[in-house]
C-alpha cells in the first residue's frame, strides 16, 4: 500500500550494495546497522530528518543478538559485545577471549546467536551455541548493565523473548 510508506520518506543509508541488518528505535533516533557500519536517524519531522554514520570501524555479527536495552541497543559486533548509542563501547574485554574462541570455532554459524535484553533485571543475556555440533544455542552470556559484569548460564534455547504483560522471559528450545 503505496500511502503507508510515501514515497517522499524514503533514505538512502550507507552504499547502494550494503544490506541493512537490522532497525531499532531508541528514544530520540533509530539505529540502523548495515554490512558496512552503524548509521542513526534523527529529526523530529519529515523535513528534518537526517541520516548521519554513527561508526564504520564496528559491524554487527549477529544481526538477532541486536536488542534495546536502557534506551541503548546491545548486540555481538565484530568487536565484542558492544553498547550503541550516540557512540560505540565494547563491554566484552572481560570475556574477550572465550568469545574470539567461539568465534573461530563457528565461523559464520555465529549469526544464530540471539539477544535478549530485560529491562527490569538490567541484564543484556547473549544466547551462543559452543560448537558446529549445536544448532541450538547452549551457552548464554549475561552483562549486568547495573554492575557491569559478566556471568554464564547453560541453557539450550533457540528463541526468547520478554513479555511486558508478566515481565518474564520466555524461550523455547525447538522451531515449534
Amino acid at each position: 500500500q503505496a500511502e503507508a510508506v510515501p514515497i517522499n520518506n524514503f533514505f538512502d543509508v550507507g552504499a547502494a550494495n550494503d544490506k541493512i541488518l537490522r532497525i531499532l528505535p531508541l528514544r530520540t533516533a533509530l539505529l540502523i546497522f548495515t554490512e558496512a557500519g552503524v548509521y542513526r536517524l534523527t529529526g523530529n519531522s519529515q523535513s528534518s530528518f537526517q541520516v548521519t554514520l554513527l561508526d564504520n570501524t564496528v559491524k554487527l555479527l549477529a544481526p538477532d543478538s541486536a536488542v534495546v536495552l536502557e534506551n541503548n541497543v546491545y548486540g555481538l559486533f565484530d568487536q565484542g559485545v558492544c553498547k550503541v548509542s550516540d557512540s560505540v563501547v565494547v563491554l566484552s574485554r572481560p570475556i574477550e577471549g572465550q568469545l574470539l574462541t567461539l568465534r573461530g570455532a563457528l565461523g559464520d554459524t555465529i549469526k544464530q546467536s540471539f539477544g535478549i535484553g530485560y529491562e527490569s533485571d538490567r541484564k543484556y543475556m547473549l544466547f551462543m551455541s559452543t560448537t558446529l555440533a549445536n544448532e541450538t544455542p547452549n551457552l548464554t552470556y549475561v552483562y549486568n548493565v547495573v554492575t557491569e559484569t559478566w556471568t554464564t548460564y547453560d541453557l539450550n534455547k533457540k528463541f526468547g523473548i520478554v513479555n511486558p504483560v508478566d515481565d518474564r522471559i520466555y524461550t523455547c528450545a525447538e522451531d515449534n
